[in-house]
């Protein structure tokens, strides 16, 4: 299924913009003098594209200033949030709980690291809409919204 890397296969318009001008962007933006790391890269024109009020972020420091650099209005929460962004290499135990709450509660996850924890897949099978992106390398991203279908797709980015 890495064929939908591009984009060819999805029929979701939501799912195809998403992976062809946000994910698969090569293009500069215009915090990418500050943001030199490509994942955090990565992060920023995530957060860019899927906004959020309420926002959670788990693991580094630079990681949290990617996602205020995207949304310097939101505000950073430990409940209920729109967005939440982790890095699994950074994140304590407790971050990695408080990650499984978010997504299970929240509306938009994103997911970084080499590793991702045990319980993603379960939490994935019990979200009831939205989409889900994958790169088998450590990143995930999860888009909560009940206009979307429940579907998963794995991609390179």
């Amino acid at each position: 299924m890495l064929r939908h890397g591009r984009g060819f296969g999805i029929h979701s318009p939501f799912a195809f913009r998403f992976i062809t001008e946000v994910l698969n962007q090569n293009r500069a933006y215009y915090a990418y003098e500050r943001l030199t790391d490509k994942r955090l890269r990565l992060v920023f024109r995530v957060a860019l594209a899927l906004g959020g009020e309420r926002v959670a972020v788990y693991g580094s420091r630079r990681l949290a200033e990617a996602v205020r650099t995207a949304l310097p209005k939101a505000r950073l929460v430990g409940r209920r949030p729109d967005l939440v962004v982790m890095e699994a290499d950074y994140a304590s135990d407790d971050e990695k709980q408080a990650f499984a709450d978010a997504v299970a509660d929240g509306a938009n996850a994103l997911l970084t690291g080499s590793r991702r924890f045990g319980r993603l897949k379960e939490l994935l099978a019990s979200l009831p809409d939205g989409m889900s992106f994958d790169n088998h390398r450590g990143t995930v991203v999860i888009v909560r919204n009940p206009k979307l279908p429940r579907q998963d797709f794995d991609v390179r980015f």
